[in-house]
């Protein structure tokens, strides 16, 4: 639940609550909700909605003590039932689906590829190590060594 009255200065946010040994004391709108949203898995097309509402003036500390406004409300089943049907025959793009497919396959064997690049498995003799063991001739012929 939050304080609305708080959050917000208006009107209708405020009110007098009676005590219950006699005068008043300030009221404060507090709001509270929820909403459930039932979603076709295949198609992502919302198919139902429960929502709920419950807004009451509280005293300082937060308890309620009148009801301003209570609404419960639900996708009826015969309409949830036209929804669903609805969604069974939404049109699926089975040529995009099988490209979104091809670039991921595609994209995952050019990092596979670069990992066994860059662990150097390919097989190949590898040009540093070949270096090595040229160390110290330059055109095939010995360099003397520095002293």
């Amino acid at each position: 639940p939050t304080n609305v009255a708080q959050l917000y200065a208006a009107d209708g946010n405020t009110t007098s609550l009676p005590k219950e040994g006699g005068g008043e004391e300030q009221g404060y709108l507090t709001h509270s909700g929820s909403r459930d949203f039932y979603v076709d898995q295949e198609t992502g097309l919302v198919v139902g909605m429960d929502m709920d509402i419950d807004d009451y003036y509280a005293d300082r500390e937060g308890v309620g003590r009148e009801r301003a406004f209570v609404f419960n409300g639900s996708t009826s089943d015969e309409d949830q039932q036209e929804l669903l049907k609805e969604a069974k025959e939404f049109p699926r793009d089975r040529v995009a689906e099988i490209i979104r497919w091809v670039i991921i396959g595609g994209g995952a064997l050019l990092t596979l590829l670069g990992i066994i690049g860059a662990l150097g498995l390919f097989g190949g003799k590898n040009k540093h190590a070949r270096s090595r063991h040229n160390r110290g001739r330059v055109g095939g012929n010995a360099v003397p060594a520095s002293r």
